[in-house]
């Protein structure tokens, strides 16, 4: 069965993430009968549209009509089981520049209007997600590197493996989901001590995330549990950044 989805953002031809959105594309330019607030947040300049129908802008995108597949791989992207990311909702459009057009219903990924009080807003509401506000999710990057780093480090009780990386794993999600890390990643070394790396858009940021309290206070618990030693973190200095990462943020 075939749909339509409306794409405001990177989503769209030309910009970082069409190669995800395999659907056909619909001609012209279209855009929403009603105003919605599209903003750019965090340190990833995302689009982000928020689903407060009466405010903002009457937001100009592309249609493309989909099959299952196509929106698995665009859902995917969206982290849209995740929460404080997008969720699929439905919004009418209009053929850009012909008021007579006919009006037609589209699916839509709005985001979470939680995320606009954790995240910093770079702009908005805008008209339009356009080429210039893609370029700073580059020129951010390359000013900035991968911005502020901690390698922790820790011997674990044995036995306890399992629960500590699970555990990790929630809480490194939920850091990086609803506040604002650049993600995490784990290492076990062949001297039985594991290595945690993180990156945060600054020092600040990863204190406010922490200021905030646990994110999941359970996993916080048997993580603590599963130590039986840990050395003091350390802070990194990025001095040349040549890591790729497989894109993840979306719209």
């Amino acid at each position: 069965m075939k749909s339509l989805v409306f794409v405001y953002g990177t989503l769209k031809q030309g910009f970082r993430n069409a190669h995800v959105n395999t659907g056909t594309r619909v001609p012209g330019e279209f855009v929403s009968v009603d105003r919605f607030p599209l903003y750019v947040i965090g340190p990833h300049h995302l689009p982000w549209l928020v689903e407060r129908a009466g405010e903002g802008e009457h937001v100009t995108g592309q249609l493309y009509e989909v099959d299952s597949a196509d929106l698995a791989r665009m859902d995917a992207l969206e982290r849209i089981t995740e929460p404080d990311w997008y969720r699929r909702g439905e919004i009418s459009v209009r053929l850009h520049g012909d008021a007579a057009a006919g009006v037609r219903k589209a699916l839509v990924y709005f985001g979470s209007a939680a995320r606009l009080a954790t995240e910093v807003v770079h702009l908005g509401p805008v008209p339009a997600f356009t080429t210039d506000h893609a370029a700073l999710h580059g020129s951010a990057r390359e000013a900035h590197g991968p911005g502020f780093a901690v390698l922790y480090r820790w011997r674990l009780h044995p036995g306890t493996e399992p629960s500590f990386v699970a555990a990790w794993s929630r809480v490194s999600e939920l850091l990086r989901s609803q506040r604002g890390s650049l993600g995490s990643r784990l290492h076990r070394g062949p001297d039985g001590w594991w290595y945690g790396y993180a990156q945060w858009p600054s020092a600040q940021a990863r204190q406010r995330a922490f200021d905030a309290g646990p994110v999941d206070a359970e996993a916080a618990r048997r993580m603590e549990e599963a130590i039986a030693e840990s050395l003091p973190e350390l802070v990194l200095e990025s001095v040349s950044d040549y890591l790729v990462m497989p894109p993840r943020e979306g719209a």
